[in-house]
Order: structure tokens, then C-alpha cells, then sequence
């Protein structure tokens, strides 16, 4: 290696300094939070703490309560629609068991409350890296499509809830 006015000359002798590596690695992590943000939407800060707090304790344990009280329709609002439905078919079989049923559902309800943002993070990353190549007006398409929220299918649930209920109540 030669030194000229105090410079390497050789172009593959460099290494970056420790600085630039965590500079690029935050860098890196920024643009990933700003993907995020896009993706979720409402409440992108709230989720960005969960995910934070699943990181920090390595659990993916923590609490959401609407995923706790109204368990199928969180899970739909947030485009999670396989988890509702297997949650729905799931509470309507319950209600064939009586009081037994109710305190499964009960023990479901808490699972999915301690759960749901763990499950709500792996839908939110597996999307994330479908987008990381995408331009910024390919990117808006997809996440309307599948990130953000869906009232429409709270109030679908809803009506099929009773129309469900209604079904039952008169097979009984």
C-alpha cells in the first residue's frame, strides 16, 4: 500500500468506520418504520410501540384490548380475515356448548388479545416485503388493498353475526 499526500492509494483497503455501519443500519431501520407507517395507517404509532415492546423483551406477548373484546371483528378491521373467520366458525360451534363454550371463548379471547399484535406484526412484515421494491404509486395500490383497515368488513361481520344468530335461534 502506498501513501500519497497522506492518502491510501490501494481502492479496496477501505473500511467503514463503526459510525457509518450504525448510521447506515438506522438509516435502513427508518425507511423500514416508513414503509410500516404507509402499510398500517390508524394507529401506526400504537403498533410501533408493540412492536418496539416485542423487540426489546423478545416476546411477542402483548396486550391489545380491542383484540381481546371484540376478537373477530379487530381481526377483520385489520385485514387479518383468515384469523376472523376461524375465530367466527370457532365462537358460533361454542355456542352449541353452553356454559363450557363460554369460558373457551373467554380462554380464546385472551389468547388473542395477548396475541394479536404478534399476529397482526408477521401480516404487517410478510407485506412489507412484498412492497420494498415497489415505486411510491405501486406501493399506495398495494397497501390500499392490503394494508390500513377495513370497516366494510366489520359491519359485514356484523351482519353475518346475525344472521347467524337469527339461523340458530330458530333451529333451536
Amino acid at each position: 500500500m502506498q501513501e500519497k499526500n497522506g492518502l491510501h492509494t490501494e481502492k479496496n483497503d477501505f473500511e467503514p468506520s463503526p459510525i457509518y455501519e450504525e448510521y447506515s443500519r438506522d438509516r435502513e431501520k427508518s425507511k423500514e418504520e416508513d414503509l410500516i407507517r404507509e402499510f398500517v395507517g390508524p394507529n401506526y404509532d400504537f403498533y410501533l410501540r408493540k412492536f418496539k415492546v416485542q423487540d426489546v423483551s423478545e416476546s411477542n406477548l402483548t396486550w391489545n384490548w380491542p383484540a381481546f373484546w371484540v376478537t373477530p371483528l379487530w381481526l377483520a378491521y385489520r385485514k387479518l380475515y383468515v384469523h376472523a373467520a376461524v375465530i367466527l366458525v370457532i365462537s358460533t360451534l361454542l355456542r352449541f356448548m353452553g356454559g363450557f363454550g363460554t369460558l373457551i371463548g373467554l380462554g380464546i379471547s385472551i389468547f388473542v388479545g395477548l396475541n394479536g399484535n404478534a399476529f397482526y406484526r408477521n401480516y404487517v412484515e410478510n407485506h412489507i416485503e412484498n412492497i420494498k421494491g415497489l415505486l411510491y404509486e405501486e406501493r399506495q395500490l398495494y397497501n390500499k388493498e392490503n394494508g390500513g383497515t377495513n370497516s366494510g368488513a366489520v359491519w359485514l361481520l356484523i351482519a353475518a353475526s346475525i344472521i347467524v344468530t337469527a339461523l340458530i335461534n330458530t333451529l333451536n
